[in-house]
């Protein structure tokens, strides 16, 4: 089990505590609403909770295998108290209900730690808020539990034994791209290979690597890590998400010069990702030299309940597989 001073320390970022969760009405109507609430979203496997202002109170739902499902209605008052204490927890400026923001917490839940990211959005009714949940504790699952056939996943293995070049992992929101990311983290060798992760946030502890957290509010920028990992003598970069110009030119850099970078990118398929790195500004010619493969994703409904990954492996120009 991960304590509260290690998930601290690792996250890079003050988390004022990490509090069991311990629904008690005991504990006050709004404190026991919000611990109750979260603990019903990690029972019924939800990622995001939706805290939504109504004309008349607020409604409640959960995204459970990529659908939002409402699960219940409060009245005004206990609405916005509970609002308030998600904001409370996550160190946000509870007077503050014109510009979004961001934070986060932890949560304790018997054996396992869930860090949870909390975002606000001002609506003409009110503020929306998002929390999304991240089990710190849960295990790395396999390339072949995500669904990725065997000729596929010879491909890309292939494809991350390589000295060099940059490998993609391209979806739209939701599509499971970050599970895939830390699916490939054990195949990248970490016993011999110097890997370094930049991710916001760090969503799975993974032994033999280190982990980067960015906090921009603290200044630490992707491009100001992976300007810094590049320091660090890397055999591999793992960037959580490709997200502005910078960060892709140093990607692609990194990848010329003996490195091998692996890196999500959020758009709809393999085409979009090589699109998507010219918009960002890098050169056609240098984004030939370096990228090696493409991995398009979405989730798909599987039978009996739940969803699986379905994948497309591309070499980029060629028309091919990986």
């Amino acid at each position: 089990m991960i304590t509260a001073e290690a998930l601290r320390w690792k996250a890079g970022v003050p988390i004022a505590s990490i509090a069991p969760l311990h629904p008690d009405p005991a504990r006050g109507s709004t404190v026991y609403a919000l611990d109750s609430l979260i603990d019903r979203a990690i029972t019924a496997g939800a990622s995001d909770i939706h805290l939504e202002p109504q004309a008349v109170g607020g409604r409640i739902r959960f995204r459970i295998d990529g659908t939002l499902r409402p699960h219940l209605t409060l009245p005004s008052g206990l609405f916005i108290a509970l609002c308030a204490r998600v904001k409370l927890i996550g160190e946000l400026d509870l007077g503050e209900r014109r510009l979004p923001q961001d934070g986060r917490t932890a949560f304790a839940r018997g054996e396992r730690t869930y860090e949870t990211r909390i975002a606000t959005l001002p609506g003409v009714l009110g503020e929306k808020l998002v929390i999304r949940l991240f089990d710190r504790d849960g295990g790395l699952r396999t390339l072949e539990e995500l669904g990725m056939l065997a000729a596929e996943r010879l491909r890309y293995e292939a494809a991350l034994r390589t000295p060099h070049g940059l490998v993609l992992i391209a979806g739209p929101t939701g599509s499971g791209k970050t599970t895939t990311l830390y699916a490939s983290i054990p195949l990248l060798e970490p016993q011999r290979r110097n890997v370094t992760t930049v991710e916001d946030p760090v969503e799975r502890y993974v032994p033999e690597i280190t982990q980067v957290q960015v906090h921009s509010r603290a200044g630490m920028t992707f491009p100001i890590a992976l300007r810094a990992l590049l320091r660090q003598d890397p055999d591999v970069m793992v960037i959580g998400e490709i997200r502005d110009g910078e960060s892709a030119r140093l990607a692609v850099s990194a990848a010329l010069t003996g490195h091998l970078v692996l890196a999500t990118i959020h758009v709809n398929d393999a085409d979009g990702a090589v699109a998507r790195l010219r918009d960002l500004g890098v050169e056609p010619q240098t984004l030939d030299a370096a990228l090696r493969c493409v991995v398009a994703q979405r989730l798909v409904p599987r039978p009996g309940g739940g969803r699986i990954a379905r994948y497309e492996l591309r070499e980029h120009g060629a028309g091919t597989h990986c």
